[in-house]
């Protein structure tokens, strides 16, 4: 009985990784960084098809952001723009003197209709 029950294990462990990737072939990985960024980054950032602000991390002493999976810091160069500043839900971008924001979520807007 002890020899069927390790016989079995040993099919079970040998078939269960082989069907799991086959569940899994036609998911694409949501934490590999997007290969669709351009050198440039415009005002229209942030929207479909521009570069995604992930997380951003601020601390005493410590402000990093991730975009498009790569780490970032105030003072780092992004494309042909430069990070300004990072806020808990924003990445402020400057280029040729024009400043604009990849946020995490969107503006709130106050809907005074109801």
């Amino acid at each position: 009985m002890r020899t069927q029950v390790l016989i079995f294990l040993a099919c079970f462990a040998a078939v269960g990784p082989a069907r799991a990737s086959e569940s899994l072939a036609g998911l694409s990985d949501p934490t590999r960084p997007w290969a669709g960024r351009g050198a440039d980054v415009s005002p229209a950032a942030g929207r479909a098809g521009g570069p995604v602000l992930q997380s951003t991390l601020v601390a005493p002493g410590a402000k990093r952001a991730v975009i498009d999976g790569r780490g970032y810091a105030v003072g780092d160069k992004f494309g042909a723009a430069v990070i300004t500043d990072i806020r808990p839900y924003e990445v402020v971008l400057t280029q040729s003197g024009r400043e604009w924001r990849l946020r995490l979520l969107p503006e709130l807007t106050k809907d005074h209709a109801r």
